[in-house]
């Protein structure tokens, strides 16, 4: 019977080492709405990076999700434990897990970016309060420069968003990009429309007028499950930040452009309730 005791201590052992193993694989995950295959092949690399330059013998894989609400579920399961993406979704996640931001992502040279609320030039509207009982197209529901911030500032002068008219109302629609956004407001289907200030900067201005814009955002942001060790974040984080010490981490930043701590200010805006 020795041999049968033998056998299942090795079995035991077997299974302890490889469930140890597998706790030692981190998913990095983002939500995607478009280009899905763009965005595997953008985070495989980032994956394969981590993988290849850490010192702990740690490995990497990637699961984007559609939703905040999925991504919420997965990180409550221990299934995914980075999490990078906009303000919002970030934030939206974070309220229902234990989500730590912990840094930033510049994209295309830009540390941060503004939203913008505009109108047609000719527009007797020349403010916020001026959107009462009118109608605004955002981009989509995870958008933080086309949605969040827009809609959080609308809110600020008293009025409700909603899709509803009536007293100290703006009705809104989802436009689902920014040139349809823009699109919207010059033919007149809507009254204005919220994007960021880079796309804004791309369409023609001789045929609209901003009524507002927003503080410099964080663009993207690095965060954490509670299945992350503080030595491991550490390290993860020292990879990104430094990615310009090796040739891989050279290609990455063709992707990913910098990753960098977060500001004082960029913690005050992380820190307010959504």
């Amino acid at each position: 019977m020795w041999f049968l005791k033998a056998f299942k201590v090795i079995i035991f052992i077997s299974l302890s080492f490889s469930f140890l193993m597998a706790k030692e694989t981190f998913v990095i995950s983002t939500i995607y709405t478009k280009s899905l295959n763009v965005k595997v092949n953008e985070y495989s690399a980032l994956a394969r990076y981590l993988e290849n330059q850490n010192k702990k013998n740690l490995k990497f894989d990637i699961k984007l999700v559609k939703s905040a609400k999925e991504a919420v579920t997965l990180l409550n399961s221990s299934i995914i434990h980075i999490f990078i993406d906009s303000l919002y979704p970030s934030k939206i996640v974070q309220k229902d897990t234990s989500l730590r931001i912990s840094a930033k992502q510049w994209v295309k040279g830009k540390e941060g970016y503004r939203s913008i609320i505009f109108v047609k030039k000719y527009s007797d509207i020349d403010s916020l309060r001026g959107l009462n009982g009118k109608t605004i197209a955002f981009e989509d529901e995870f958008s933080t420069t086309a949605y969040y911030v827009p809609k959080k500032e609308i809110e600020n002068q008293g009025l409700k968003v909603r899709n509803l008219s009536g007293k100290n109302e703006v009705n809104f629609i989802f436009a689902l990009s920014e040139e349809n956004v823009a699109a919207k407001v010059l033919f007149s289907k809507v009254d204005a429309g919220a994007i960021d200030e880079k796309s804004y900067k791309e369409i023609d201005k001789d045929f609209f007028k901003p009524i507002y814009k927003s503080n410099t955002l964080p663009r993207r942001l690095i965060s954490f499950s509670k299945d992350v060790p503080p030595d491991v974040e550490k390290e993860i984080l020292e990879l990104l930040f430094n990615m310009d010490k090796t040739k891989e981490g050279r290609d990455l930043k063709k992707i990913f452009f910098k990753f960098s701590p977060l500001s004082d200010r960029d913690k005050i805006i992380v820190n307010e309730e959504i």
